[in-house]
């Protein structure tokens, strides 16, 4: 395929939403005189970002959403979506992009690949995959990601969990862009200066150190691990500390259960919360929680690093790129009751020394523009 010389690059982006935390990476790309992007979503226009809706060229392709239950290696099921891209062919053929971007490596990548080979223009994957998470997936799905893996002129690796998941696949380094999972730093950490931490905790009542966890209530979150292992502290450490549970979700009756059943008095769920109040509990916190059983990244650690250290379970993307010797925090296996409770009761009672500023300068590393300057580049290359 060719196109003009003076004429911008035509990029298309497959993916299902586009999420809040990636709007400002995508809207300086296609701010780029050099590039023009469209992107075709799977799911209704109205769950992507309302910014992203405002600047972004975005189009639903018509779709069948197909949701189906996925067995984890931890033994929680749980549901995605699976979309058949039945109008993406003739929405690709249309626009005519001089590269393709898929979200996944799925059956919209399959399609895309072939629409690819068609028009003879390179293809790009786009992906969070990690190893850890990557134990989920079915043989037949395994067998279509080894095809992709193969073909795919190229990879988006956002995280150094997902560029490490790429290599260990057998995918050269020089085919994969590094892409940073990212959020506003400076804005988090505006947000928490501008709240009072102190009058938080007197409202909720909270005693002695004050663990943080942040999320949506699922199996798949490890709530539940993290409700027992603290329940197993020494009954002097649990009583003389506090444990605050941000989000809703299906798992809420059943934590609060849980909670009463372990004779936990000082477990504090308080419900859903905006950015600016939720920064307001980063800051008040002594140290966040995050007990994924399984997740390819886990945004709330950058987020609460804007103000705190945090203990991470080694099944989070996040986790080897934030946590581990980074000296701002810990990682365990929140599968391992035994490591989870010593960690927790080493965090309550003698937590490592953590330099002031050491979370802020870990998570300041992960940015937009990094995101944006590598992604500008590796379409450059198309360019010529």
């Amino acid at each position: 395929m060719t196109r003009k010389m003076d004429a911008p690059l035509r990029i298309a982006v497959l993916t299902n939403i586009v999420p809040r935390y990636r709007t400002p990476v995508f809207s300086k790309v296609a701010s780029d005189p050099r590039f023009q992007l469209r992107f075709f979503v799977s799911i209704s226009l109205d769950l992507s970002d309302p910014l992203a809706r405002e600047v972004l060229d975005l189009r639903q392709s018509r779709t069948l959403n197909i949701r189906r239950g996925t067995q984890t290696y931890s033994g929680v099921v749980q549901k995605e979506r699976v979309p058949l891209p039945l109008g993406l062919p003739f929405d690709l053929i249309g626009f005519r992009p001089g590269v393709i971007i898929s979200g996944d490596m799925g059956v919209r990548s399959l399609v895309a690949l072939l629409v690819a080979r068609l028009l003879r223009v390179p293809l790009l994957i786009w992906t969070e995959e990690t190893l850890g998470h990557d134990v989920m997936v079915g043989g037949l799905q395994k067998r279509l990601r080894r095809f992709l893996l193969a073909r795919a002129d190229g990879f988006l690796a956002w995280g150094k969990s997902a560029f490490n998941y790429l290599v260990e696949r057998g995918v050269p380094e020089a085919r994969i862009t590094y892409c940073a999972q990212a959020v506003n730093n400076v804005e988090w950490a505006t947000r928490a200066a501008a709240g009072d931490p102190e009058a938080l905790l007197k409202k909720l009542g909270t005693r002695g150190r004050v663990c943080l966890a942040v999320g949506r209530l699922l199996p798949r979150k490890g709530f539940k691990e993290m409700l027992a292992a603290f329940g197993a502290l020494p009954s002097h450490i649990k009583k003389a500390h506090s444990l605050v549970l941000v989000g809703d979700g299906s798992e809420k009756e059943h934590l609060a259960e849980q909670a009463r059943e372990l004779e936990i008095d000082n477990f504090f769920m308080v419900g859903p919360k905006s950015p600016e109040e939720l920064a307001v509990y980063y800051r008040a916190a002594d140290f966040m929680v995050l007990p994924s059983l399984t997740d390819v990244w886990g945004l709330v650690v950058n987020e609460a690093m804007a103000c705190a250290p945090v203990i991470s379970s080694i099944h989070a993307g996040v986790t080897e790129e934030l946590v581990i010797d980074t000296g701002v925090g810990e990682p365990f296996d929140p599968n391992n009751q035994q490591n989870f409770t010593a960690v927790l009761e080493r965090w309550f009672e003698s937590p490592p020394a953590v330099e002031a500023g050491a979370p802020q300068q870990a998570v300041g590393r992960l940015r937009f523009d990094v995101s944006v300057s590598a992604i500008c580049g590796m379409l450059q290359s198309y360019c010529q």
